[in-house]
């Protein structure tokens, strides 16, 4: 394996890691926030902390002409049913009686 195709692997790798680390940080979030806010409240602050992430990776990459020119049914659908399961998994954690460790 040559020196880039280290770097690459590399990356990858800690782009992984960031990516899990981050997912973990928003399902502690959600978690603690669920029994203090309403289930779509919860859902739609995921939504807008992700919006700027998205919005910066388009400036930079010079795509954001391209994020207009989409099928806006299909994002739609996929928006309602995001909300749907973060709404669900808000109110499943609100409503649960399951035991909690102590």
């Amino acid at each position: 394996m040559n020196p880039e195709q280290r770097a690459e692997n590399l990356r990858g790798i800690v782009m992984m890691v960031i990516a899990v680390g981050a997912f973990a940080l928003m399902d502690a979030a959600l978690k603690q926030l669920t029994p203090h806010y309403p289930a779509t409240q919860v859902a739609a602050l995921r939504g807008y902390a992700s919006l700027p992430v998205v919005i910066v990776w388009a400036a930079v990459l010079g795509s954001r002409a391209r994020l207009f020119q989409v099928r806006w049914s299909l994002h739609l659908l996929r928006g309602a049913i995001g909300i749907a399961m973060l709404a669900s998994f808000a109110y499943g954690l609100r409503t649960c009686r399951c035991r909690r460790p102590t």
